[in-house]
């Protein structure tokens, strides 16, 4: 009976361990309150959070980890502060980037290296602009060209 006893708060000691060990590796997150914090988790790759509060807008990261010669990154867009009524679309929207590994850039700085929602919107907003600025130039463009032609 004594030994059953023992056996059963050894299992339950090895079980709340493992339970403590999983958490720990795969489900914490560091919290990061200030840039040098995050660059230096950003750089070791290591699990962490991060919120950047400018005044356009506050971001936060989420350092998920490496993947192959990478490390993985969520950026958020909890709130624009400033820019055009249009930039409100993007909050809430994330995307996930990858940089290489032991390296420290803006992850948002490259979007050919994010894959999410939020890249797909800022995208958007991209092509609608450029669309906008060729749809207001097509008179001074069409001029350009027939200047051109005359020429030739």
């Amino acid at each position: 009976m004594k030994k059953e006893l023992i056996v059963e708060i050894l299992l339950g000691i090895v079980l709340i361990a493992l339970a403590i060990t999983v958490y720990i590796g795969y489900f914490h997150y560091s919290k990061c309150g200030d840039e040098n914090c995050f660059t230096q988790s950003l750089i070791n790759c290591e699990k962490a959070t991060y919120l950047q509060d400018s005044p356009y807008s506050l971001m936060k990261y989420k350092i998920l980890g490496p993947s192959s010669k990478n490390c993985n990154i969520e950026v958020l867009l909890v709130q624009v502060k400033k820019g055009e009524i249009g930039l409100l679309e993007l909050e809430g929207s994330k995307m996930v980037c990858s940089i290489p590994l032991g390296t420290f850039v803006k992850p948002e700085s490259n979007l050919e290296r994010c894959s999410g929602e939020l890249k797909e919107k800022i995208q958007g907003i991209v092509i609608n602009r450029m669309h906008s600025e060729l749809a207001s130039n097509i008179g001074r463009i069409d001029q350009s060209f027939s200047n051109i032609t005359k020429v030739l």
